[in-house]
Parts: C-alpha cells; sequence; structure tokens
C-alpha cells in the first residue's frame, strides 16, 4: 500500500509539473506570433463581453471596435491559426486545473484576436456552460453564428462545433413570441388552428388580441371550420358576429361545418348572410338545418359539397339545398354531393339549370329495402321494378361539365334516353374530359344490363382524356372484356354512335376491376398511342387464374404495348405470373415494365393467396429493371414480416417510394392545359 501511495503522489507531482511545462510552450508559442513583432503583446482590458451579453448588444462589434488603451494601437487583429491555437490549449489547460477564470480570459483573448472566426465564441460559450450560465452560452454561440454565416458549415470545423454546442440550448432559448415573426410566417402559423382555437388564442394577451384581430390578419378569419368534436356547437351568435367583422368586407371566404350538432340553425343563416363573398361552402348530414332559400346571399360561390339525409324533404331541415343552389348557379363552379333528390329521378324538369358548372361528383345512398323515402316506392322494389337514373338529361342542366364523377350508389342508370340525343350527339356534354364511374354496389340486378350500355354511350365522348370504370360485380366473361372492341354492334347493335369513338385525346383509362381483352384495349388506346397522349393505362387479369396461365396469355397478348414512351403510370391488377424458373430474367412481369423507358408509378395488386415468396422476388426483380419513383402495392403479404422488410429496404436503397395501398383516384383531376 505504502509503495502504490509513493507511486501515486510521484506520477501526480509529473503530471504538475508537465502541465507547468505545457503552460510555459503554449506561453512561448504565442509570444513567437509575427503579430507581437517581437514586443510582448498584452490582453485588452477595454472589453466587457459580460456587460454587453447582459444588454444585448452586439458581441461582434465589441470584440471589433471597443478598446481605448494602447493595445489596439500598437497591435492589429490575428487570425494565426497556430496563435489561436496556444490560446485554445492555455485555457484548456486552466480548465483542467479548475482554473476557470483565467480559462475565459483567454477565451476573450482568442475573441479579441480574431473575432471573425468561430473559435473564441466556441470557448467562450463551453466555459459558460461549465459556469452553468446557459443563457450567455446561448448567446456566445448565436454570436458566433451570426459573425461567421459567410463561410460553409463544412468547410470549418470549429464552425460545426459551434452549430452543434449549440444545439442543447434550442428548446429555452429559441422559443420567441410567434406575433414578433414577419406578418406572413404569423399568418402561415396560424393558418393551421381552427376557427375556435383561434378565439382561444385571444385570451393570451392583449396584444394578441389586437394582432390578431387587426385588418393585416383578416384572412385568418375567413375560413370557418367547425366541428362537433364535444357534441354541442363550437360558435355561438357572438363568436359568429365578431368572426365576421374581423374577416372584413365580405365576411368568409371558405366555411366548412362537420357533424350534426357543430352549429345552430340561428348560428348558420348569419355565418351564411354574412359572408356575401363566399367562395367555399362544404358540410355533412346537418340533419336539423337547412340553408337559407328565400334570397341570394352569396355572389361568389364556386364550390359546394354535402350529404343530405334520404328521409328529407328538399329544401327542408337536413335535406337537399336546391333553391340554395339554385340562386347560386352563375358562379357554381364545382358541385360535390351525396342524396340525389327524389324529384330527379322523376321529373327531367326539376333538375335546376348551372350552366358554369365545371366539375360534378354526384352520388347517392345506399338503398336499403327498408327504408320508405327512397328513389323508388316499396311496391316497385317488391316487384323487382328498378328506378334507373336519367344521366344523360345533366347534360341539359350541366351544359358545360368537363368532369364527372358518379357513384357511390348510383348503380343503375337510365339508357333509354338516348334515343333523345341520337340526331344531336355532339350536345352531349362537348367539353367533357373526366368520366369516372364507381358506384361501389353491384350492378348485376339491372335486368336489361342499361347501366352498362350507358356506360359505354358516355365513353364515346370524344372529348375525354381520362376514363375511369369500377363495377362491383362479377363481369360477363364473354361479353364484357370485348365492351371497346371492333365487335360493339354485335354486343351493343343500339350503339350506333360508337362507330364516332376514337379516344384519340385519351391520356389515362383506370379500372381495377374491368377485365379488357387486349384486343378490345388495341382498339380503345391505338390513337392515343399514335399521338403520344396515352400516359397511364391498368390491366386486370382475369380472375380465378389459381395457375397462372390465363395471366401469362393474357399479358403475351400485350406485346403491342411494349415500350410505349408516354406511358409513366401502369397498374396491374390480380396479376399471377407465376414462373418455376430460378433466373429473374425469366419473370414476364418485370420484363414487360422494364421496356417502358419513362414508367414512374406502378400500381400492383396480386391475386389473393399467392406466395410471398414469390412476390418478394418479383418486386425485387422489378426494382432491378425499372426506373420507378413510387410502387403502390395492396397485398394480403405482412408488411412486417421478414421478405417483405428485405423488399422495402430494397426499394429505400433505390429511392422508391413503397406504399401499401391502392393509388387514390385525385378529384378534381389534374388536366393539361
Amino acid at each position: 500500500m505504502a509503495d502504490l501511495n509513493r507511486s501515486g503522489r510521484h506520477t501526480y507531482a509529473t503530471a504538475v509539473k508537465k502541465r507547468k511545462r505545457a503552460l510555459v510552450l503554449f506561453t512561448k508559442a504565442m509570444r513567437c506570433c509575427p503579430c507581437a513583432r517581437g514586443a510582448k503583446r498584452d490582453r485588452c482590458t477595454c472589453k466587457n463581453f459580460d456587460r454587453v451579453v447582459a444588454e444585448g448588444r452586439s458581441i461582434f462589434r465589441e470584440a471589433m471596435y471597443t478598446c481605448h488603451c494602447d493595445v489596439g494601437k500598437a497591435f492589429r487583429k490575428c487570425d494565426n491559426a497556430q496563435h489561436i491555437e496556444a490560446l485554445e490549449s492555455r485555457s484548456a489547460m486552466y480548465e483542467a486545473l479548475n482554473k476557470l477564470d483565467r480559462a475565459k480570459k483567454d477565451a476573450e483573448w482568442m475573441l479579441e484576436l480574431a473575432p471573425r472566426l468561430p473559435d473564441g465564441y466556441l470557448r467562450m460559450g463551453n466555459i459558460a456552460r461549465l459556469q452553468k450560465n446557459d443563457e450567455y452560452a446561448w448567446k456566445m454561440y448565436t454570436a458566433g453564428i451570426e459573425a461567421t454565416k459567410e463561410t460553409a458549415v463544412g468547410s470549418s470545423p470549429k464552425l460545426q462545433q459551434l452549430f452543434d454546442a449549440r444545439k442543447p440550448l434550442y428548446r429555452r432559448f429559441f422559443r420567441c413570441d410567434p406575433l414578433s415573426l414577419p406578418t406572413e410566417i404569423v399568418a402561415y402559423i396560424f393558418s393551421y388552428l381552427e376557427i375556435s382555437q383561434l378565439l382561444f388564442c385571444l385570451r393570451v394577451c392583449k396584444k394578441w388580441r389586437r394582432t390578431l384581430t387587426s385588418p393585416v390578419h383578416c384572412k385568418l378569419w375567413r375560413a370557418v371550420e367547425l366541428t362537433n368534436r364535444f357534441h354541442k356547437p363550437v360558435l355561438s351568435v357572438d363568436d359568429v358576429k365578431w368572426i365576421l367583422s374581423c374577416a372584413g368586407d365580405g365576411g368568409a371566404r371558405k366555411i366548412e361545418i362537420s357533424g350534426r350538432e357543430a352549429c345552430s340553425q340561428s348560428t348558420l343563416t348569419l355565418l351564411l348572410k354574412g359572408s356575401s363573398s363566399l367562395e367555399h361552402l362544404k358540410f355533412w348530414n346537418l340533419r336539423n338545418l337547412s340553408l337559407p332559400s328565400n334570397e341570394k346571399i352569396c355572389n361568389q360561390l364556386k364550390y359546394v359539397c354535402f350529404t343530405t339525409s334520404a328521409q328529407n324533404a328538399v329544401d327542408g331541415p337536413g335535406g337537399f339545398p336546391q333553391t340554395f343552389l339554385q340562386n347560386a348557379a352563375s358562379t357554381l363552379e364545382h358541385l360535390d354531393f351525396m342524396g340525389i333528390p327524389k324529384q330527379w329521378y322523376d321529373s327531367v324538369q326539376s333538375i335546376p339549370l348551372f350552366p358554369n358548372l365545371k366539375t360534378l361528383r354526384i352520388g347517392d345512398h345506399e338503398v336499403q329495402p327498408e327504408t320508405l323515402d327512397l328513389p323508388y316506392s316499396d311496391e316497385e322494389y317488391d316487384d323487382g321494378e328498378i328506378s334507373s337514373f336519367p344521366i344523360f338529361f345533366l347534360s341539359i342542366a350541366f351544359p358545360n361539365l368537363e368532369q364527372l364523377w358518379i357513384g357511390p350508389y348510383v348503380p343503375y342508370l337510365k339508357a333509354d334516353s338516348v334515343e333523345i340525343w341520337r340526331d344531336k350527339w355532339e350536345e352531349v356534354w362537348p367539353h367533357l374530359k373526366v368520366l369516372i364511374s364507381d358506384p361501389h354496389t353491384s350492378t348485376a340486378d339491372d335486368p336489361n344490363q342499361d347501366s352498362h350500355v350507358t356506360i359505354r354511350y358516355l365513353t364515346c365522348l370524344n372529348s375525354l382524356q381520362h376514363i375511369s370504370l369500377e363495377f362491383e360485380d362479377e363481369f360477363d366473361p364473354v361479353d364484357w372484356p370485348f365492351m371497346f372492341g371492333d365487335n360493339n354492334k354485335i354486343l351493343f347493335p343500339e350503339l350506333d354512335v360508337t362507330q364516332h369513338s376514337e379516344f384519340k385525346h385519351l391520356r389515362s383509362f383506370r379500372s381495377s376491376t374491368m377485365v379488357l381483352s387486349p384486343p378490345a384495349a388495341r382498339n380503345m388506346l391505338s390513337n392515343a398511342i399514335k399521338t403520344g397522349q396515352l400516359t397511364s393505362f391498368d390491366i386486370v387479369f382475369p380472375p380465378e387464374d389459381n395457375t397462372g396461365v390465363l395471366s401469362i396469355r393474357h399479358l403475351e397478348e400485350y406485346e403491342w404495348l411494349r415500350g410505349v414512351p408516354s406511358i409513366h403510370t401502369l397498374g396491374c391488377y390480380q396479376c399471377n405470373l407465376r414462373s418455376s424458373s430460378k433466373n429473374d430474367k425469366d419473370l414476364l412481369l418485370p420484363q414487360f415494365l422494364a421496356t417502358f423507358p419513362n414508367l414512374r408509378t406502378l400500381s400492383l395488386e396480386p391475386l389473393s393467396g399467392r406466395p410471398r415468396a414469390e412476390l418478394a422476388r418479383e418486386l425485387l426483380a422489378i426494382l432491378k429493371v425499372t426506373n420507378l419513383k413510387t410502387i403502390y402495392l395492396r397485398t394480403e403479404s405482412h408488411y412486417k414480416d421478414g421478405l417483405m422488410k428485405h423488399v422495402k429496404q430494397a426499394a429505400r436503397d433505390r429511392g422508391v417510394k413503397l406504399i401499401g395501398d391502392r393509388q387514390e383516384q385525385q378529384w378534381p383531376v389534374p388536366l393539361r392545359v
């Protein structure tokens, strides 16, 4: 034990001697710097960084310009790296000896010599952290970053250390009153708040109330979104009056109401009547509320979206607001609703005129046999008679329509009205560019297949650019795959207008359920491919193909589609392209996709029950031979199993987004100018 003590004392004494020797060497190195010009250079004592930090003044200016003694006159600034390193090392030695005051003086000297370098700021900040003075350290780090802002972070390790040293202090010292930020940033921050949350912000302080209600921020009050999270009205009448006054002339521009109890009738009426410049209105299931219909109150309304109850009368509480819409018909451009009035089924004259409407999404409620107030009566339902919707007569009410979405729950479309349009087919929606049919329910109960015939008629409009057809029922394996083929006269002898459908403007055809025969698809797409218009197409493989033979034959018949340069999006649904070969070059789907030079998006939905190993192998091969950016994959395979994890990692390595769902249908569809 005695030997250990002696050894320890000897080592300590040696270490002390070495430290003292190091201090002497660092001091000599400082004095050897050319900036001293052979004389002894003392530290300037005129600078008071503690006072500057406390008063919030510029640390850089204090280091750069403050000097009333002879040091500033006799010596210049010095950014010699060896000089600064010697000072920093000596400061670190004093820090190790727990002489923080002397360490701080050397750090201040570094700052005095080279105020444009990050070294002094970093050393001063680190010492302040040791002294538990985090605010001083934060200001010192920040001053160093500002003083070196013209220097790239990656070019200086010390500057990077300065940023890293400041990061732990962000949470405590980087906070500020958001209203002190530029007006544009304030508006951006508070635009994420609902109107009820914005009202709470007025209670923070007088400054917030005065600023947020000033004319500069009137746009914050022009978007009113109400939800009934707490099962009670969000706004009172007084709240609405206050909001309208803050919104300025014209009141709210956007109103969205969700939930049956989100607001009262008096609140809704006041809000609408006080918003003469309203442009966007959206509401869901306002069971006991109705929109004002006795006068025209919205002069600039362009977009309306709503759901109504099938049991409520037109213009009544919770019913279809037909008169309100008619009053806004001259400006309305976008209409999206669920709940077709019964009168629209029975009388064409009951459909109001909307001359400027560009997009229409029309849906109905799911048919319930026990429900009494539906577009058809119990007697009709019992007799097997089905009320079909006269879709073609909408071309009279909406003559300038550009985009049409039929569904959900509009499975039965009337075809007999086509007879009226045979001689004036060119007048049927001459500007329609988008057609989407998604009934969300089976059309198999349609005894005359009128709905299928009507859809085929609609696709004959030559102005169409985007077609999307979805059906819930199984297709006729004989007729439907050939609906766009040359044998239309055999399948649909009454469709004489199909001879005019050239699809020369077609840009996309989407369907995850409709199995088209390759010859029919070629007949439909040939003109669009020739003109370079086609950008997106979906291939649906034959259903219940457990062996994969039908899928292979189906893909081989799409040989004519290979390598089309204009295609950037493809969909493959219910595919079961099995291969016994162990060579990836023998996999049919990857090799097929590899022929498209500009393919960037793939939607893939393999046949249910396909082995995970086969699917994973196919996906990895696709990633290798294509330049995809996004893959939409809908499969029964669990995304957390080992194979799929490997696929996801491979996708990330190649910069490909792998999304475990179907690609959503955009609405409205972006149109090329």
